[in-house]
């Protein structure tokens, strides 16, 4: 047996068939389904001679696969997804609505580009000082999954509490309040996931474990914090709820789990003190910092690992009761894209947590 790595021909073609095969072939893939794991599609391409694949050494549950084929289809079911976000904060507490989050490198690039550079005298920007982790459980609305087959809605960027991109309204008024995703640009800062987020056919390694940003659609999501009105927030209660059902107005459930301190990640004792000082944590044009090295090195993928490694060892030191940071694994980004006049199609089915099913 032999498990196809990243470069080989099988595991191009196993990615392949996972990102573009089995959606255009379905009845090629006659025991798999779109959410099968990376050793089923191997296995399946094994057992037919094709792609130049060995049997996977990973144990593949044949009898679990094949029923979630005939019970789903090719294209899987709604999930329950289960799995931590992180989000960089300050020492404000609000809820998780109407806000952007990523996984762990994701929150780290974004640290590093935006964040860690600032050059303000007393507080890093937007005062942030800490990383907090949440798990997030999270269900695809119906009425979203029968058109795109698809986890994930498209990322909505959040400012202020407002979503700042083209149809937001409309993308939750047909669909509900999906969790949106995107990837983070891996030129741009080299913060990659454990495992691989991208399945699309258009990536190529490290680039198929290209860190995530979730967008989460709280009440009223295109207005701003202080201006959402009580009528809006009814009209548009937004997706979080205590038990992710996948109904319209309950998308997303959420658990605190732990957070940690900025200074403590980078060592920095004081952060003021350490400014006084006339140090720096990092600056861009440099690549490195100025009385503190924790930041060095924003494209070097070893030392970018280094750093998540330490922010996992820094949760799992702190919350050794909770699940570590690699327990829950992250689901890939899977949103594929709106199709032409998508928006003016009919709604076939519609779901509200506080009342009854409305078919359309």
């Amino acid at each position: 047996c032999h498990d196809a790595e990243p470069g080989e021909a099988c595991h191009k073609s196993v990615n392949w068939a996972k990102a573009a095969g089995i959606w255009s072939h379905p009845n090629w893939y006659a025991d798999v389904t779109v959410a099968s794991p990376f050793e089923a599609f191997q296995y399946e391409l094994w057992r037919k001679g094709q792609g130049n694949c060995s049997k996977p050494c990973k144990a593949v549950d044949l009898a679990h696969e094949r029923a979630e084929r005939e019970r789903h289809g090719a294209y899987g079911g709604r999930k329950l997804l289960d799995f931590y976000v992180y989000r960089a904060q300050s020492e404000d507490d609000y809820a998780l609505e109407n806000v952007n989050v990523g996984d762990l490198p994701g929150v780290l690039w974004y640290l590093h580009t935006e964040i860690i550079p600032s050059r303000s005298p007393n507080n890093r920007k937007y005062n942030i000082t800490r990383i907090l982790r949440f798990r997030i459980k999270m269900k695809t609305t119906k009425s979203f999954f029968e058109v795109h087959k698809r986890q994930f809605s498209a990322f909505a960027a959040f400012d202020n509490g407002r979503c700042t991109v083209p149809n937001c309204d409309k993308i939750w008024t047909h669909y509900g309040f999906v969790p949106g995703c995107q990837f983070a640009s891996t030129e741009t800062a080299a913060y990659l996931s454990s495992w691989q987020t991208r399945f699309d056919g258009g990536c190529t390694p490290p680039n198929c474990n290209a860190s995530v940003w979730y967008s989460l659609p709280g009440p009223c999501p295109s207005s701003p914090f202080t201006s959402k009105s009580s009528e809006c927030a009814r009209n548009q209660p937004g997706g979080l709820c205590a038990n992710a059902t996948g109904a319209w107005d309950c998308t997303y459930s959420v658990e605190p789990a732990g957070e940690i301190k900025l200074d403590e990640l980078s060592g920095i004792g004081d952060y003021r003190q350490f400014k006084a000082g006339g140090n720096q944590e990092y600056i861009g044009h440099l690549d490195r910092g100025i009385g503190n090295s924790f930041w060095n090195g924003r494209r070097d993928p070893v030392q970018c690992r280094q750093r998540v490694d330490r922010v996992k060892q820094m949760f799992g030191d702190k919350f050794p009761d909770m699940p570590d940071c690699d327990a829950l694994q992250h689901p890939p980004c899977d949103f594929d894209g709106f199709y032409e006049k998508e928006f003016t199609w009919p709604v076939r089915y519609k779901e509200l947590a506080s009342t009854t099913a409305v078919a359309k």
